[in-house]
């Protein structure tokens, strides 16, 4: 369909200008010389950016110079008394004084005298004149042994670096531990033994480390690579080890739980009617099942009851009868609970329920006005519990294997009336005719006599 079909179905006259037609953007040719992927990367010039350009502002020098003024200074580290010239501010009003003088820190070292040092600092090795002459030493160089035994040049004496340490802080120690002793004021006894046990020097500590330092130090590279090499292995190792020992950890937790729900005490209650008692069956008001539940027994012991005949199902109800007789008097026997290591909580003894029974039991417990778990959970509390947790399991076990029971008796009912054969009786039918049968039969011999 065209515009004019539609302008005549829609009563539309005709344009009276045509419709402007779109032009063509011009295109750019490529240039000779160019391939045409580079040109394309290319493409047009780029847009001007009209951005206001920031120049920096021209110095003014409007104001005047300070002036600058050659002046004396003493330096306070000198002694000589040397004076020197500098240049500094007009404004600047130090006048004398060093400005760098502050940075210069003195170290005290100690001072001692010649009854000190003949009652406390006496040593075969050292005389009092290479004492002093080590203390001169440290108090130019700031205790910079490196220094101190660079320049050491004592006539007669050879003196390592180690030695020359061991003297010093053997001195320094033994001044503050007779001073502290003969001082009567206990306000810095407390910083004195500080630093007498800062003053602490071991020789022998230091040359060791000194030779560990150049072994490792002198270590070529194939060592280095080996050492390298033994340490990710023993880290390796490490984490193995911590591996091993987390899942052990789990382990034993998984045992020790799997203990205290095997483990339990047992009561053996009566048995219910027609299953004779087994040691391992649960019944109301027993425990013979560990964790709760007794659904294995109960099924084997009713296929055995369904293959056995009618005469052993008198006896066993017999048996049952004499069982219940008996076990009214007979003496409550627990198992003894084993130890379980660690710390535990007396309800996690109590067995947990299977999923499939929580419900259940929970509507049994609220009928009966029990929490599903015990509020105060003491030993006796948490027996009685258990006793009636088991107790309530077995019992609706013990339904649903008797309405199953009854499901499958209605149903082989039906087919053998639908077949035309006798119907099979329960034990209770089954008495109940024969007493009928008896009975008819001895109203027939009456019969027969009175007509005799």
């Amino acid at each position: 369909m065209s515009g004019s079909d539609i302008r005549d179905i829609l009563q539309i006259g005709k344009p009276s200008e045509p419709a402007p037609r779109k032009l063509k953007q011009a295109v750019e040719k490529k240039p000779e010389g160019i391939s045409r992927e580079l040109y394309s990367l290319i493409g047009g010039a780029p847009p001007i950016a009209f951005i206001k350009p920031n120049y920096k502002a021209k110095l003014s020098f409007q104001q005047k110079a300070t002036p600058w003024e050659f002046r004396q200074f003493t330096n306070p580290a000198r002694t000589d008394g040397l004076v020197l010239r500098h240049w500094v501010k007009a404004n600047d009003d130090n006048d004398g004084d060093y400005y760098f003088a502050k940075f210069n820190k003195i170290i005290n070292v100690t001072d001692y005298t010649n009854e000190e040092y003949e009652k406390y600092l006496n040593d075969p090795n050292w005389t009092k004149e290479e004492t002093d002459y080590l203390f001169a030493l440290c108090r130019n160089y700031d205790l910079r042994f490196v220094v101190i035994a660079d320049r050491y040049e004592y006539p007669g004496a050879t003196r390592s670096m180690e030695d020359l340490k061991e003297r010093y802080y053997g001195v320094n120690q033994a001044l503050l531990r007779e001073r502290a002793a003969s001082s009567t004021s206990t306000d810095n006894n407390q910083e004195r033994q500080t630093l007498i046990q800062q003053f602490s020097f071991d020789k022998n500590k230091e040359i060791e480390r000194k030779k560990a330092l150049e072994i490792l130090f002198n270590r070529t590279p194939e060592q280095i690579e080996e050492e390298e090499a033994l340490f990710v292995e023993a880290r390796r190792l490490e984490q193995n080890d911590m591996k091993l020992a987390k899942e052990r950890e789990q382990l034993l937790k998984f045992l020790q739980t799997y203990d205290i729900q095997q483990t339990l005490p047992a009561t053996p209650g009566p048995p219910s009617a027609g299953i004779p008692a087994q040691p391992g069956l649960a019944t109301p008001g027993g425990i013979g099942i560990a964790g709760g539940s007794g659904t294995s027994p109960i099924h084997d012991k009713l296929k055995k009851k369904k293959s056995q005949p009618e005469v052993d199902t008198k006896k066993a109800r017999r048996m049952s009868n004499a069982s219940v007789s008996s076990s009214v008097n007979e003496e409550i026997i627990e198992k003894k609970e084993k130890l379980t290591p660690g710390v535990y909580v007396r309800s996690q003894k109590i067995p947990p329920i299977k999923p499939n029974m929580i419900q259940k039991v929970g509507k049994v417990m609220d009928e009966l006005g029990i929490p599903i778990r015990p509020i105060m959970p003491t030993a006796q509390v948490c027996a009685k519990f258990e006793q009636l947790q088991t107790a309530i399991i077995t019992l609706l076990d013990l339904k649903r294997q008797v309405d199953r029971q009854e499901t499958d008796l209605k149903v082989k009912k039906t087919q053998k009336s639908k077949d035309g054969t006798p119907t099979p009786q329960g034990p209770q039918e089954g008495i109940a005719n024969r007493k009928r049968s008896a009975s008819n039969v001895g109203l027939n011999s009456r019969d027969k006599r009175k007509k005799a």
